[in-house]
């Protein structure tokens, strides 16, 4: 479990960030929250649903179809689709709320990413290293777009927009069906009367509507990527050296920076 240790001069002076492009922390991660800022782009990728958290939906991208699973990281650690979620993309870091009521910025200390060289978090004179501020920056965005995404979700839930998608996977010789997994009603947006709809379009949930739509095409290319990765599985477990592998069908996606949703 990660533990987030406050970033200040006086725990991190003379400590080195080593910036790592391996996605492996996110290998067991069938499931990651999206933001409404990211879900234009996101969608062009992966499929996406509704989750109930708590009394609350959240988007999310499906990456895997049962526990564990992620079919985007390779088992080098590399990400094979050209979009990363936000949520990735901040790793080792996160923002939380201080007493103050002020985001301060934490680092997860179990990342394994404190080194001893790399990139300094502050310099001799004890300012503050330049992408300690762009991270910061970049999280808070992403902490004020989590609260609209929120709301846009919970007008989706209030106009009964959102119902269990019916997604059937195979659990050895039986078949099972996805729990928690939602997805646009197309029947009831299709009802909605004038006024809900422009409610809709005035929370600008209608983004929200249509890209979870259009993404539902990926499921497909999920199921094909599981596939390929139970076969690279099966070939690590025969090989002795993970060298011997053949990993050229799966293709890393280009690495984007905090600031591009």
């Amino acid at each position: 479990m990660a533990q987030y240790q406050l970033v200040s001069r006086q725990a991190f002076a003379g400590k080195f960030w080593q910036r790592s492009p391996d996605y492996a922390f996110a290998t067991n991660d069938a499931v990651c929250a999206l933001l409404a800022q990211e879900l234009p782009k996101a969608v062009m990728h992966m499929p996406v649903a509704f989750m109930a958290e708590g009394e609350q939906f959240v988007p999310v991208a499906l990456q895997g179809l049962q526990p564990g699973q992620n079919a985007f990281v390779a088992p080098d650690g590399r990400w094979l689709l050209p979009y990363i979620p936000a949520a990735y993309r901040g790793h080792p870091f996160r923002v939380a709320h201080a007493d103050n009521d002020q985001y301060v910025l934490c680092f997860d200390m179990d990342s394994g990413l404190l080194a001893d060289s790399g990139e300094a978090f502050f310099a001799e004179d004890g300012s503050p290293a330049p992408f300690l501020n762009e991270i910061a920056q970049f999280l808070q965005a992403c902490e004020v777009n989590r609260t609209r995404t929120l709301q846009q979700a919970a007008l989706l839930k209030e106009l009964g927009l959102l119902a269990p998608w019916p997604i059937t996977v195979k659990d050895g010789e039986q078949e099972k069906q996805l729990a928690g997994i939602y997805r646009i009603d197309e029947t009831a947006l299709n009802g909605l009367p004038v006024e809900q709809f422009e409610r809709l379009r005035q929370c600008g949930a209608l983004v929200m509507v249509y890209c979870q739509l259009l993404s539902m095409q990926h499921l497909a290319r999920l199921g094909d990527l599981l596939r390929q990765q139970a076969a690279v599985q099966q070939q690590m477990a025969a090989s002795q050296t993970a060298k011997e592998l053949d990993l050229s069908f799966m293709s890393s996606g280009d690495t984007l920076s905090f600031g591009t949703f």
